[in-house]
């Protein structure tokens, strides 16, 4: 008996259908894996716990903050004086991307000045809707 000649529609047919679903699974793959990195660098961006940390503290003569210490939701200014310069310094609290605020504090036993990074996401709790509002320097949620 003679071997048919010509395209067999059945087989072709069920090779694309299984070239469309690894190419659907490759995609779910790289998307997969895409959001682990991006929840990994989210979190290591303040290292392992995620908790607020103070970068420095500077000894002043006297420290005032208008938003009255850390406070992460309310967007305020530390003003310090110091006996060598003749006009007041002030430090505005600031974000320095969509998560990462910069808190400038007068710490009230020292009354030294003090600058706090902190995630918006680990003073709410671990919201992930958190942000850094870039414009007022708080944090929203």
């Amino acid at each position: 008996m003679a071997k048919k000649k010509g395209i067999d529609w059945k087989r072709l047919k069920n090779l694309k259908w299984h070239n469309k679903k690894q190419q659907m699974r490759a995609t779910f793959a790289v998307v997969a894996v895409l959001a682990s990195i991006v929840m990994i660098l989210d979190t290591q961006e303040f290292g392992i716990t995620g908790q607020a940390y103070n970068i420095y503290s500077v000894t002043v003569d006297s420290c005032e903050d208008t938003d009255f210490g850390k406070n992460y939701f309310e967007s305020g200014t530390a003003v310090i004086y110091r006996h060598n310069v003749n006009k007041p310094v002030m430090y505005s609290d600031y974000c320095e991307s969509g998560t990462k605020l910069h808190e400038f504090s007068c710490d009230a036993e020292t009354n030294n000045l003090i600058k706090t990074e902190v995630s918006c996401r680990t003073v709410t709790e671990g919201n992930m809707k958190a942000r850094c509002n870039i414009n007022q320097g708080k944090c929203e949620v």
